[in-house]
């Protein structure tokens, strides 16, 4: 009975030791995927562009293993953004100048916006930037609305009769048959403007984003790298003033990025320029300084001691004038 059990045993290990050496000669491998699924959902209340393009929600976009995705988020005028999760983990703080960009892209994903109706809330009094001296119980609401003018210019030259399609036509400005444009409110964060010709035909297209900063003292416009201008304004500002400008025929000027990724080839873009009214035909050049619009609490926090002058002041005046009426009650009474 021993001898049939070691046999077995025997057969047993062989056979286990073949098995051995034949699974040292397996080889597992892990197909990774080379493409990744994104879908994009989002509520009324602003829209999402990729590749500025207009992405319809729950649409899903195709994209190659670590690349990075960047989607601009334009708010309607009376929504703001509320929340982004990303597989269901909150991002709202990583979009920046009104953009998300997922970086190294190496999972499907489903992305997630919301938006929120502004709230409407009471004017506080003359100082808040939604105050209506006319309609002084009008409530305002706890977006930031800021109204825009300024001037649009073609190389240099006034360009008269044309039209600025903003968001995709959710602003549409006509000059007032000059050179010149008004528009009466519009929203902090990204934009998108497509500056027509008189016919209908595109001149121009530029993406900016507003901003408002309450450490900001002046407004100011920067250059993004992938083209963008963010337009940085302190808080309180009720009115900004940008002058549009279409350049062609001469190509980007050095460090300038191109801003329109659909046509690379196309030399004209559109620069933003700071000005305190549509900048003068025969110098086109000539800085202007913006206007800053300041509520109270603004500018005392930008002003302290310019502010903390004005007090001293007012108090000693305020002591001048007791003593002196006393003085003067004296003066009387001895008489």
């Amino acid at each position: 009975m021993k001898k049939i059990s070691s046999a077995v045993l025997a057969v047993i290990l062989c056979i286990c030791m073949s098995l051995g050496a034949f699974a040292a000669d397996v080889q597992v491998s892990t197909v990774v995927p080379n493409i990744h699924e994104i879908t994009i959902t989002y509520n009324e209340g602003g829209y999402i562009l990729y590749q500025n393009n207009t992405l319809a929600s729950e649409s899903t976009i195709t994209v190659e293993r670590f690349d990075d995705v960047v989607l601009s988020v334009i708010c309607k005028a009376d929504s703001h953004l509320k929340a982004v999760t990303v597989n269901g983990e909150d991002v709202t703080d990583d979009v920046l100048h009104g953009k998300l960009t997922l970086a190294d892209v190496a999972t499907d994903m489903d992305v997630v916006f919301t938006f929120e109706k502004c709230d409407d809330v009471p004017p506080v009094g003359p100082d808040d930037p939604d105050y209506d001296p006319d309609n002084p119980d009008k409530p305002g609401d706890d977006c930031d609305h800021i109204a825009m003018h300024g001037g649009i210019y073609k190389d240099g030259k006034p360009f008269t009769d044309a039209r600025l399609e903003i968001d995709f036509g959710e602003i549409e400005v006509t000059p007032d048959g000059k050179y010149s444009y008004k528009v009466d409110e519009i929203k902090n964060g990204f934009h998108t403007v497509t500056i027509k010709n008189p016919d209908g035909t595109p001149a121009g297209k530029t993406y900016f984003a507003i901003e408002v900063d309450e450490n900001a003292t002046e407004p100011s416009v920067a250059m993004l790298p992938d083209g963008t201008q963010v337009i940085t304004v302190p808080t309180g500002t009720k009115e900004i003033f940008l002058d549009f400008e279409v350049h062609g025929n001469g190509g980007l000027p050095d460090g300038v990025p191109g801003v329109d990724p659909d046509n690379p080839d196309d030399d004209d873009w559109t620069e933003i320029r700071i000005g305190k009214e549509p900048t003068p035909p025969d110098n086109p050049d000539k800085p202007i300084k913006n206007p800053i619009f300041p509520n109270t609490d603004a500018f005392i926090r930008e002003n302290p001691l310019l502010v903390g002058i004005l007090l001293s002041f007012s108090f000693f005046l305020f002591l001048f004038v007791i003593v002196r009426r006393r003085r003067k009650d004296e003066e009387e009474e001895t008489a």
